[in-house]
């Protein structure tokens, strides 16, 4: 059995000092004892009796409060290696990590947390959400706390954060209740995702689908069998209706169409033109030829 010897051994030596002093009353006060011991001087049996329960009594008790600090410093270093240990954990967290009493007031946070606020430790625990918050956020985070306490267990929600700085960013809160021996609510422990980067990419991908889907919007193909007439080279729509080609392609796309006429077509629409044309051409040509004489 363990225990803290300074502690028995003080108790023995006043349990002896206690016999002693009553023995040195004894010799000088109360010469009146039936027993004659070398040692302890003239005492009776009775008296020889109390003062070995005396000190018996005060090698228990010596005994037992040996054996209670030594449980209770065994305690209460256990207590500081288990306090030491959490602490080094949180501060092992690659991410801010603060905790809560069962009153919303902040009991203890790692270095991450004060730095993502950009603030002192001592600026934060002790406080409360209003004092290291702008109020229309710590409203905020007030109501999802009762909430919380009022429904122990998990809770996970995203919401802004304000540093010191007033730089807003967007936070994953994810939170937890903790109860004490008695299983009542002690408090609660909470993590931060940082999310504003993420957050960011997304309204960027938004941003640029919205932009692809307009484009897209605005551009038409035509794909598949077009049913065209092989005379008049009329398209027939799926409706059942013939078209112009250029009027079904006008609808089905965004080509704009502008009119001419080519030389073969030019031939046939106006060929008294093209005739006259070539006449004049031929009399050029042969002008400018040498004579034969």
């Amino acid at each position: 059995m363990k225990i803290h010897l300074p502690v028995f051994l003080f108790s023995v030596f006043l349990g002896l000092l206690l016999l002693m002093a009553d023995v040195v009353v004894d010799e000088f006060f109360l010469k009146d004892s039936l027993v004659t011991l070398p040692v302890v001087g003239m005492v009776s049996a009775n008296e020889l009796v109390m003062r070995f329960l005396i000190l018996s009594l005060f090698v228990i008790f010596g005994l037992l409060c040996g054996r209670l600090l030594f449980r209770y410093q065994k305690a209460e270093v256990e207590k500081s290696t288990t306090a030491t240990f959490l602490n080094q954990l949180l501060e092992a967290v690659p991410i801010p990590v603060f905790y809560k009493d069962a009153d919303n007031v902040y009991l203890g946070c790692n270095e991450k947390f004060a730095e993502f606020l950009k603030m002192d430790r001592s600026k934060i625990i002790g406080k409360g959400v209003y004092d290291i918050a702008p109020a229309y956020l710590a409203d905020k985070y007030h109501q999802m706390d009762m909430e919380l306490f009022a429904n122990p267990g998990v809770q996970v929600y995203e919401a802004e954060v304000a540093d010191e700085d007033n730089k807003i960013s967007t936070v994953l809160f994810h939170k937890a209740t903790y109860c004490d021996t008695h299983g009542r609510v002690a408090g609660m422990i909470g993590l931060i995702f940082d999310v504003s980067e993420l957050r960011q990419v997304e309204r960027e991908r938004e941003q640029v689908v919205s932009e692809l889907q307009d484009a897209l919007a605005q551009v038409k193909t035509l794909g598949g069998f077009l049913p065209i007439c092989a005379s008049c080279k009329k398209i027939r729509d799926d409706s059942g209706y013939w078209q112009k080609l250029e009027t079904y392609l006008k609808k089905s796309t965004d080509v704009d169409f502008s009119h001419s006429i080519c030389p073969s077509c030019s031939e046939k629409l106006f060929e008294e033109y093209a005739d006259e044309s070539r006449e004049q051409s031929e009399e050029v040509d042969g002008g400018s030829l040498p004579s034969g004489n």
